[in-house]
Parts: C-alpha cells; structure tokens; sequence
C-alpha cells in the first residue's frame, strides 16, 4: 500500500479541494480495516470498511478524512 500522491493546496478553498490518494500496489485485495493515516500535526484518520483492489486506487477527500493538509509542507504516515 502506498500514499500515491496528495494534494495540499489546491485553488480556492482548502477543504473544498484538498486530497489523499492511496495505491493497493498488491496481488491482491487489501482491507483498511483498523489502518490510519496521521499528518504532521498528529491529526489521525482511522479507516473503517474501505477496500482497495489489486492495483486500484483510493481517493480520500477532506470531507471524508478531516485532515487538514498543511500548505508549505505536510507528511503522512
């Protein structure tokens, strides 16, 4: 599983915009079931039901996630 790309600061309104992408980079299909994602100011997003198939992606927005995604430098783990 991969934090494929994010995007931080997008034109107009943070929230509106901003977004996480994950890549199910496996044979196969990964449950999210109990797996974060935390930012750099510790703020946790804890999956629930999510599911990635092989070679799939998913998008999380800000409205699903609640992470604000800092503009001049942010990290994910």
């Amino acid at each position: 599983m991969l934090i494929s790309e994010f995007l931080p600061n997008p034109v107009g309104r943070d929230p509106d915009g901003e977004w996480i992408e994950l890549f199910n980079n496996s044979s196969s299909e990964v449950s999210l079931r109990g797996w974060k994602i935390k930012d750099a100011s510790q703020k946790i997003f804890a999956f629930s039901e999510q599911k990635i198939w092989t070679n799939q992606y998913l998008v999380l927005d800000y409205k699903t996630a609640k992470l604000s995604l800092n503009n001049k430098g942010e990290s994910l783990w």
